[in-house]
């Protein structure tokens, strides 16, 4: 039986990479598939800013971004961070409101 931590999503989508690295992962609605093997070399991007901001496992982390696969890369994370999305396309007040709520302690865009 397999350990919990070989059930987390990174450990699946490091996993999915090993066996299927050109096969597609996550796309955008018209079809532009991203290949797990470019998955998981754009999860190392937010992993890396996340750390360099001081962010450590359990913290919580506002994700300000549109609704695209950006949004699994940003939660597909290293740090194990706890994600809150909030869609860039929110009014300003629905932003601020879903920030305040996320209790996370600087916001940051990630593109």
């Amino acid at each position: 039986m397999w350990q919990l931590e070989h059930r987390t999503v990174q450990a699946v989508l490091k996993r999915s990479t090993q066996f299927y690295p050109h096969r597609a992962a996550l796309s955008h609605a018209d079809g532009n598939p991203i290949s797990y093997s470019e998955l998981m070399n754009q999860v190392d991007r937010p992993s890396v800013f996340l750390r360099d901001q001081g962010a450590d496992e359990g913290d919580t982390v506002a994700n300000v971004n549109e609704n695209s696969p950006k949004w699994g890369i940003n939660f597909i994370v290293t740090t194990r961070a706890v994600a809150v999305p909030i869609d860039l396309n929110f009014y300003a007040s629905e932003i601020h409101q879903g920030y305040r709520h996320s209790m996370a302690p600087n916001i940051q865009v990630m593109e």
